[in-house]
């Protein structure tokens, strides 16, 4: 009937304009995802710059550009401290040169007893 024809007809358009909302839906979402994932890389690339300008500025006293007052306490207390982690560095890897050579004579020690012990 003329009827089943009109509610046929309203059913394909809605049919097909909730089709298209729902194809319009996946792609916002989609979108969505990918903007996330996009900001999170450049969360984490953020993060290390700022980490990396973080260990370049305790490298170097005046890093970062600024003048500075070179009688104030502050900067007197920070190069204080640089010349006692420099100081500090510097034992160990005296330290660690040492052990290697401890390490490198209790090596051969064992492979000479090793030696011993196969012949």
């Amino acid at each position: 009937t003329e009827r089943e024809e009109e509610l046929q007809l309203a059913l394909k358009t809605l049919t097909q304009k909730y089709r298209l909302l729902k194809e319009k839906a996946l792609s916002l979402q989609s979108s969505l995802v990918l903007n996330s994932m996009y900001c999170e890389r450049l969360r984490e690339q953020l993060a290390a710059q700022e980490e990396a300008k973080k260990r370049v500025s305790k490298a170097r006293l005046m890093g970062d550009g600024m003048p500075k007052l070179l009688t104030s306490k502050e900067f007197i207390s920070r190069v204080d401290a640089f010349t006692r982690e420099a100081e500090e560095k510097e034992q160990a890897l005296q330290k660690r040169q040492a052990n290697k050579g401890e390490i490198a004579e209790a090596k051969r020690k064992w492979q000479e007893l090793i030696e011993g012990q196969k012949k």
